[in-house]
C-alpha cells in the first residue's frame, strides 16, 4: 500500500464521530452484472473484438479465443503470483500481462484490451438499489460506512463503475483486497480494516452476498453479518449455461433474467416464469418478427387471438425501448371464427377438418367442428356406420362420403353465408391495408385457416398478399402466391406444441361475430373461467414478461449485440421436455389450460399423480396426456417408476403373464412375474427343417 493511501485512511479516522461501523461488499451486493455470472462480461468482449472495426489491430487469435485466454490467464496469474510472491490477489495488469507475454502484445494493444473490459464492467452493471438506500439511510443518520471488496480491479476501477450509478460512492472509503495484499476469504482484510478504523469487531456489521467471505469468515471474527442473498441460477439456467458459458447470447439471456429476478420486488413463481423460462424463449420469436418487419418495411403487425396476446405485450415493449414505426392490432379470430367456407373453399374446408385432431373423432366432435349440431349432422350421415371413437378406416370413408354430398356442402356453404359477411366487415374496420400485404402472428399453425381467410380478404380487397408468421408451422403447409407462411424455427426436430403453454390469455375462444352499435365485435364462448388464470397470477406473468424484455433490450443497446438465438430455444425445450427438475414442473404444471374441443375446461395443465393415477398407470388404463411428463416430474420417483414400469412391460397383468406370438418376426416368448422366457429357436428349428 502507499504512503499517500495510508496517510489519507488515517486522515479520515480523525474525522470519525461514530463507533459503530457499517460495511458492504460491493459485487452482487450493490450493483451486479447483467451476465449469467462474472465471467460473461469476457464472452462479451470477445464478441465485441470480433465485430467491431475498432479492434482490427487486436490479433485474430486473441479476438477468436479471448474468453479462454482472458480466464484462464487470471487463473494463471493468480497462481504465479501467489507460488512466487505470497500474493493473495492480482492486479489488472497482472492478468493482462499473462496475455502480453504470451500473446505477443504491444503496451498499446494490452491497453485496448483493459480499456474495453472496464467499458463493458460499466455498460453491464445495474444497481441493487434496495441496498444502496440502505448505504444512503446509514450515512443520513451519521453512521460511518465503509465498502470492502475482494476483487482484482483497483478501488479507482470500481469507483468508475460505482459513481455514475450513484454520486453517494465518490466520499465513501473503498477497501479492496488487490491494494493491501489481503483478503477477506481469509480474515485479514477483516482484520485489517479495524486496524485502520479503530473499531472493535463487536461494534461492526458487515452486509455482503457471500455466504462464506462475507458472513462465515466474518461471523468467526465476532463482526454482526447480515447475508444479503443474491439470486441463484435457476435450474434450466444452469444446465443450458453449464455447455455455453462462452456464448454471449446464453451469458446476455440468462443474466438479464437473473437480474430481472433480482431486482424485482415480485418473487412469485409465477413472475419468475415469465421472466426465466418463457421470457427468453418468446422474446427471441418477438425480436425476430420484429426484424422482419424492418427488412420487409411492414408497419403493421396484426396478432391472433388467443396466442398472439403475450406475443403482442412482448412487441410493444421493443416497439417502444427502441422507438420504432411499427404498429401492432390484436385481431380475434379462431379456425371456428376463421374458417369459413364458400363455393371456392367448401372442399378445402372439409379436408381441413378431417386433417387435424383425428384422435378426438367421433360424431358429436366432427359436428362440432362443423359448427352444427349432432342432430342436424346425422340427417347427412348414416350414424349406424360411425359409432363410439373413428378408426383410421372410417374418417376416411365419412371424409369422402362429405366431400361427394352436395346437399351438405350447400347446406354448410349457406349456414356460414352471414358469418362470412360479418368477418369481412370486421376485417374492414381492424386490419391495416394500406399496404400490399396483411402481416398475422400467431404461434403453432398450419396455414389451413390463413389460406380461407385469404380468400375473404381478396373479395374485400384484390390482389393482397398475406403473410403468416408462426413460432412453428406443421410439415405439410402448402404454400401459394396470396398466403405465404413463415415459421421462426422450420424444424423436425424441435417442433412441439407445448409452446402454447406459455401464450394463454384472459379470455375465451372467439366464436364468431355480431353487429353492435354499427360496428362488428366478436362474440366469444360461454363459460371460460378467467378468474382460474388471475388467481394463478396472470398478470404477474404478463408483468414478468415485459420486465425482461425491456432489460434485453437495453442489453443489446448498450452492447451494441443482438440476442437473437436459435439455440437457447432449442435448449431450454431439451431440458423441458427431457430433464424438467421438480420445482420448475411444479409452476409449469399449474398453468390453466384446455385442448382443442375443450376449451371451456380450464384446469391444471398437468395435475400432480395421487395414488389412483400410479395404479391406473400400473394397470394399463390411464388416459393419454401429452403433458404427463410434467405430472411425472412433480410427483417424484414413485411416477417415474410407474411410467418405467409400464414402458417395460406395458400393465401389471403383462407383468404377471403375457404370451407373445409373432410368426412374422419370429417371436415367441411367455413373461411370468417379469421374467422373459424366450423360444425363439422353435421358429428357427422350423425354418431349418
Amino acid at each position: 500500500m502507499s504512503e499517500n493511501v495510508l496517510l489519507s485512511q488515517n486522515c479520515n479516522i480523525k474525522n470519525v464521530q461514530t463507533k459503530e461501523l457499517y460495511s458492504f461488499d460491493v459485487f452482487d451486493t450493490l450493483i451486479t452484472r447483467t451476465t449469467a455470472v462474472p465471467v460473461g462480461i469476457f464472452s462479451i468482449m470477445q464478441k465485441t473484438l470480433q465485430i467491431n472495426p475498432a479492434y482490427q489491430d487486436i490479433p485474430y487469435f486473441v479476438k477468436e479465443n479471448f474468453y479462454v485466454l482472458r480466464t484462464e490467464g487470471e487463473a494463471f496469474a493468480r497462481t504465479y503470483r501467489y507460488n512466487n510472491f505470497k500474493l493473495v490477489d492480482i492486479t489488472l495488469d497482472d492478468i493482462y500481462r499473462v496475455l502480453q507475454l504470451n500473446q505477443n502484445l504491444t503496451d498499446q494493444q494490452v491497453q485496448t484490451l483493459i480499456n474495453l473490459e472496464l467499458e463493458t464492467e460499466r455498460k453491464n452493471i445495474v444497481p441493487i438499489q434496495k441496498n444502496i438506500d440502505k448505504v444512503k439511510e446509514l450515512i443520513n443518520e451519521g453512521k460511518r460506512v465503509v465498502l470492502i471488496s475482494d476483487m482484482y480491479l483497483n478501488a479507482q476501477q470500481i469507483r468508475s463503475i460505482l459513481v455514475p450509478i450513484d454520486k453517494i460512492f465518490e466520499d465513501i472509503k473503498l477497501y479492496v483486497s488487490v491494494e493491501y495484499n489481503k483478503a477477506k476469504y481469509n480474515g485479514e482484510l477483516y482484520e485489517y480494516v479495524r486496524e485502520l478504523e479503530q473499531i472493535e469487531y463487536n461494534n461492526w456489521v458487515h452486509n455482503g452476498d457471500n455466504s462464506f467471505s462475507d458472513i462465515k469468515i466474518a461471523k468467526e471474527k465476532g463482526i454482526k453479518a447480515n447475508w444479503l442473498k443474491f439470486e441463484d441460477l435457476m435450474p434450466y439456467e444452469n444446465a443450458c449455461l453449464f455447455a455455453n458459458i462462452d456464448n454471449y447470447y446464453y451469458q446476455g439471456l440468462i443474466g438479464c433474467a437473473k437480474a430481472t429476478r433480482a431486482l424485482s420486488e415480485d418473487k412469485s413463481n409465477v413472475y419468475n416464469l415469465g421472466v426465466s423460462f418463457a421470457g427468453p424463449i418468446l422474446f427471441n420469436y418477438v425480436n425476430w418478427l420484429i426484424g422482419q418487419a424492418l427488412n420487409k418495411n411492414i408497419k403493421t403487425l396484426h396478432f391472433i387471438a388467443r396466442d398472439g396476446f403475450v406475443l403482442k405485450e412482448i412487441a410493444d415493449v421493443i416497439i417502444s425501448k427502441r422507438n420504432l414505426n411499427i404498429n401492432t392490432k390484436y385481431i380475434y379470430g379462431s379456425r371456428k371464427a376463421w374458417r369459413i367456407p364458400d363455393d371456392k373453399t367448401v372442399d378445402s374446408y372439409i379436408e381441413y377438418i378431417f386433417s387435424e385432431y383425428c384422435s378426438l373423432f367421433n360424431l358429436n366432435f366432427i359436428a362440432e367442428r362443423f359448427g352444427i349440431s349432432p342432430e342436424k349432422f346425422s340427417k347427412f350421415v348414416d350414424k349406424s356406420k360411425y359409432k363410439g371413437k373413428f378408426k383410421s378406416k372410417q374418417i376416411r370413408n365419412l371424409k369422402n362420403e362429405l366431400l361427394n354430398n352436395s346437399k351438405f356442402k350447400n347446406y354448410i356453404i349457406k349456414l356460414n353465408k352471414s358469418k362470412k359477411e360479418k368477418i369481412q366487415r370486421y376485417f374492414e374496420q381492424n386490419l391495416d391495408f394500406s399496404q400490399d400485404e396483411i402481416v398475422f402472428v400467431d404461434i403453432n399453425g398450419s396455414g389451413r385457416t390463413q389460406d380461407i381467410i385469404s380468400n375473404i380478404i381478396s373479395e374485400i380487397s384484390p390482389n393482397k398478399k398475406i403473410i403468416g408468421y408462426y413460432f412453428h408451422l406443421e410439415f405439410n403447409v402448402e404454400q401459394k402466391e396470396e398466403s405465404l407462411k413463415l415459421p421462426y424455427i422450420p424444424t423436425v426436430s424441435y417442433h412441439n406444441s407445448c409452446i402454447e403453454l406459455f401464450c394463454r390469455t384472459m379470455h375465451g375462444q372467439t366464436l364468431g361475430y355480431e353487429q353492435k352499435d354499427g360496428r362488428v365485435i366478436p362474440v366469444f364462448e360461454d363459460g371460460y373461467n378467467s378468474k382460474m388464470l388471475e388467481k394463478w397470477g396472470y398478470f404477474q406473468y404478463i408483468k414478468g414478461l415485459q420486465d425482461y424484455t425491456s432489460r434485453v433490450i437495453d442489453f443489446e443497446y448498450k452492447n451494441n449485440l443482438s440476442l437473437c438465438s436459435y439455440n437457447v430455444y432449442i435448449d431450454y425445450f431439451k431440458y423441458f421436455l427431457y430433464n424438467l427438475d421438480k420445482d420448475t414442473a411444479n409452476i409449469i404444471g399449474t398453468i390453466p389450460y384446455s385442448s382443442i374441443g375443450y376449451e371451456k375446461m380450464l384446469q391444471e395443465c398437468a395435475p400432480k399423480y395421487n395414488f389412483i393415477d400410479f395404479l391406473k398407470i400400473l394397470l394399463g388404463i390411464d388416459k393419454f396426456n401429452q403433458l404427463g411428463f410434467i405430472s411425472v416430474a412433480r410427483s417424484g420417483k414413485m411416477a417415474e417408476k410407474a411410467y418405467a414400469f409400464k414402458a417395460k412391460y406395458g400393465n401389471l397383468r403383462k407383468f404377471l403373464l403375457h404370451v407373445q406370438v409373432n410368426r412374422k418376426q419370429k417371436i415367441f416368448y411367455i413373461r411370468i412375474l417379469g421374467i422373459k422366457i424366450s423360444f425363439n429357436s422353435i421358429f428357427r428349428g422350423k425354418a431349418h427343417g
